[in-house]
Formats: structure tokens, sequence, C-alpha cells
């Protein structure tokens, strides 16, 4: 079966040469200027009105006038042309710019993600960035479909097409607010420990828990946003285990004390991406500021000591069983 004959792909070759005419209104000058002779025009243009079916031009003498026919073409030509232009530079600009959809759980972009758009904003002021949270279900979706760029994740492990750059492992621990009867407390034994009450975040789905199924805790309170869970810790009302990267700022400045707890695996995190993507300029450079400012923060939790809470290796030995 014969393919369906194809107008715009006969004439494709020669609108260029149609549209210097039209603008010269002269074959002679038009080939001239394209470096052709005047009679190789006049082919074009003919090939051009045969494949459309139409004259495009009122011939006077040498002089050729466009007709309503040959002005609409000429519009169409002028405005792909442009569209054509601008796509091509858009490919061929190398500069990051425009917008990357970034998502997260929890207080990763509090504490990631805007610093890290703070240091990109001062070096690329072209990149735009949007910021939503995200439950890990969601987020993978976005990411399938080419609606989310990025996505700052704990404990989420993903296939292909998805691809998941390892940034290090979250140090855990148990953190009392100022109001609560352990923050003044030396080193208090892990059954006194136990004998509060915790706020837990429920888990978004495809997030294991971090608190081990050996320890037995009790969850008084329990809430979908990291957020109403912190202000419950600080209030003292309530224990909570948090990564120390999260809670440093709170400790640094005495409204949380870390209690260590030896047991609690470390959370991994990691950011996620769609492979199948193109990754754009505008992509490669938020993903280096977010790992920047991670390896950054990992490496000043490293460091110790932080604040008046003390530091967790300082205490490894704290809780007694």
């Amino acid at each position: 079966m014969a393919e369906p004959r194809s107008t715009l792909g006969e004439v494709w070759r020669w609108l260029p040469v149609f549209r210097r005419v039209a603008e010269l209104e002269n074959v002679s000058s038009a080939a001239r200027s394209l470096g052709l002779s005047a009679p190789a025009v006049s082919r074009a243009l003919q090939k051009v009105e045969q494949a459309i079916g139409r004259e495009l031009f009122d011939r006077r003498g040498r002089k050729l006038m466009l007709n309503p026919h040959g002005a609409s073409l000429l519009l169409a030509v002028r405005e792909g042309e442009a569209r054509l232009e601008a796509a091509v530079a858009a490919l061929a600009d190398s500069r990051p710019r425009g917008v990357v959809r970034l998502g997260a759980v929890g207080q990763l972009a509090r504490a990631f993600l805007l610093p890290a758009v703070k240091a990109l904003g001062d070096e690329h002021p072209e990149v735009e960035i949007s910021i939503v949270h995200l439950d890990p279900e969601e987020a993978l979706r976005r990411l399938r479909e080419g609606a989310l760029d990025w996505f700052l994740a704990l404990n989420v492990t993903v296939g292909e097409p998805l691809f998941a750059a390892s940034l290090g492992r979250l140090e855990l621990a148990i953190y009392a607010g100022s109001g609560h009867p352990l923050f003044t407390e030396a080193e208090p034994p892990l059954e006194r420990l136990l004998s509060f009450g915790f706020v837990a975040q429920r888990r978004p789905g495809l997030m294991r828990s971090v608190w081990p199924t050996g320890q037995k805790r009790k969850i008084t309170l329990q809430t979908d946003a990291h957020a109403l869970a912190l202000e419950a810790c600080l209030a003292g009302s309530h224990l909570m285990v948090m990564e120390r990267v999260i809670a440093r700022p709170f400790v640094e400045v005495g409204q949380l004390r870390e209690l260590p707890a030896p047991f609690l695996e470390a959370a991994q995190m990691s950011l996620i991406r769609n492979a199948q993507w193109v990754e754009r300029p505008a992509d490669r450079e938020v993903g280096l500021a977010i790992r920047r400012v991670v390896q950054g923060a990992l490496a000043a939790i490293a460091e110790g000591p932080r604040g008046k809470g003390g530091g967790a290796r300082r205490r490894a030995g704290a809780l007694r069983r």
C-alpha cells in the first residue's frame, strides 16, 4: 500500500527559496542572494505551486507580487522558521535554565532542598525551582510520567526506569524537648526512656519503619505531618525519633536534647530521577547542588560536638539496659 502523499514533504526543501523570492519580489535578486541560478529558483517556485495546487504570485513582468494565497504561506513560513530557530537555539544553549521540579518527604526539603536552592540561585539565577511534599508512591508515579525531575527520599528502593543515587546514611537518635523530664537527666537507662510516650509519623507508602521490631515503645501520638510531630517533641510532651541532621539546629540552641539509641538503624537517603528522560543542564546543576548540601551537612554532623544537647558518640554508652 502506497504511503499517503505529503504536500509539506514535497515543498519543504523549497520553502526558503519561496520566502526569499516573496520578500525580494524578483527571481534574479533572490537567486543572487541564495547563490543559485535564476532558472533554478524559477523551477523551485514551480514545484511549490504545483505541489500546493495554487498560484502564489501575480506576475508583472520581472516582478512577482504575492497574491493572498502566497501571503498566507509566507506568514506561515516566517512563523515556522522563527519557532525552529528558537528551538535550535534553546537546544544549543548549555546554560542551566527553566523549571526544575523537586519532591521530598518529611523535613528533607527544609534541611537540604532549601539550602541547595539558595546556593543555586546565586550561581544560576535563570533556574526556577518547584518543591512539593509527596508520598513516595505518588512521587515515583510522577517521576515515571515525567511530571517530577528529582525526588529526595528515605529508605525507598526503586527499579528501572528510575535510578536512585545514594547520598548517605542519616544517623538517628531519640530526642526530648526542653520541657520533658528526660531533658535534664544525664544518663537515663533504656527502661526509663521507653516508659515515656513517643510521637510517631505514619510512614508513607514504600518507606519502612526505622524502629526495630525487637524494641517496644509507647506511641501515644501519631500524625502524618512531620512538622506537627516536631512541635509535640519541642513542647516536651513526647519523645521523638529523628534524623540527627534534622534535629541539629534545635539541639544547638538548646530546644532539644539528644538521647542516642544505638539500636536504631541509620536511614538511607537517596536522590531519585527517571533515567529515561534527558538530563537538562538545569537538572544536572540542581542535582549537584543537593549533593553538595547533603555532603556538607553529614560532614558537620560527624564533627561534633553539637551544642547543649551533646553528641551521640560522646554518650554512646549512656543508655543502660
